[in-house]
């Protein structure tokens, strides 16, 4: 979370903070679209206490910064899944996870929300609204059915799960964990469309099918749809500015691209939070040593 050439957490809290303090007016809302905890494994491949340390860290961080959701991913899901127990709080991190096509096929696990809803203050001459954001995991994707889950089809579950978050919110945001093509053939097929879709994919944010990365895509903001996508690792911030016409409905919206770096200044509560994280980390990989020279030493002859 330190680096930030990689969307270091400091920087990215520095720069809501600074734009809360700015426009006090204007509601703020983070979101994370997924791949959140950049772990890739698989069932032969078992995740060490430091990595999963790490991954915790960063869920807690990014609750503890006050993010309104985050969209799961099967990259996620090894990890993840523990706040997903069918006995443990559906509170705290586990309030933030959503997926809408992300499903539980052991009795352990319970499916995360489809979606969470946000209230947006009222302001002058305006009633306080709610604004929805749906999460979508990436289909047909690679999650191992030793994981708990899998994932279904896109389409359906987000015509239901829009249809329900439209009763319950003047807006609906869908955050998609895909290729930009992948993306746009999901919408494509949707009868109830969202009011905003939010693109992500570490591997391929830079073109439509996922071939290229990093170089970012051109958001498309003059439709009823607007879709915008992240930049590669966050390594620049995706601002969204949406201003509000009568009815609550978007009247307009541009976005931006904040590189995460000097010169702003990185906020001090989430370098503490760094270093949190690194030394969990080090308490972590220190039990593995210890415990890997205990077995070693056991196997010698």
């Amino acid at each position: 979370m330190g680096n930030p050439r990689l969307g270091g957490l400091p920087y990215r809290n520095a720069l809501t903070r600074a734009f809360s303090t700015s426009y006090p007016s204007v509601e703020s809302i983070s979101v994370d679209v997924g791949f959140t905890s950049s772990l890739i494994t698989n069932r032969n491949n078992p995740i060490s206490g430091d990595v999963e340390a790490a991954i915790d860290t960063t869920y807690a961080a990014l609750a503890d910064s006050g993010f309104t959701a985050i969209n799961l991913t099967a990259n996620d899901i090894p990890v993840a899944r523990k706040y997903l127990a069918r006995d443990g709080p559906t509170a705290g991190i586990a309030g933030l996870l959503v997926s809408a096509n992300l499903e539980p096929v052991s009795p352990d696990y319970r499916a995360p929300q489809p979606f969470v809803t946000r209230r947006v203050a009222a302001s002058a001459g305006r009633a306080s609204f709610d604004i929805a954001f749906v999460g979508v995991t990436e289909f047909p994707g690679r999650l191992d059915p030793s994981s708990g889950y899998r994932v279904t089809d896109p389409v359906p579950a987000l015509e239901r799960e829009i249809g329900r978050a439209r009763s319950q919110a003047a807006i609906v945001v869908v955050l998609m964990y895909m290729s930009a093509s992948a993306a746009d053939a999901v919408i494509e097929g949707l009868g109830e469309k969202p009011d905003i879709a939010i693109v992500a994919n570490s591997f391929g944010a830079g073109s439509a099918d996922g071939s290229v990365m990093g170089s970012g895509l051109e958001p498309r903001l003059d439709g009823p749809l607007r879709v915008v996508y992240s930049w590669y690792k966050t390594q620049k911030l995706g601002v969204l500015r949406v201003k509000l016409g009568e009815g609550n409905r978007i009247e307009s919206a541009t976005n931006s691209y904040v590189k995460l770096d000097a010169p702003i200044v990185p906020d001090s509560d989430a370098e503490r939070m760094v270093v949190r994280q690194k030394e969990a980390v080090r308490k972590a990989k220190e039990a593995r040593y210890r415990a890997e020279g205990v077995q070693a030493t056991n196997a010698s002859p």
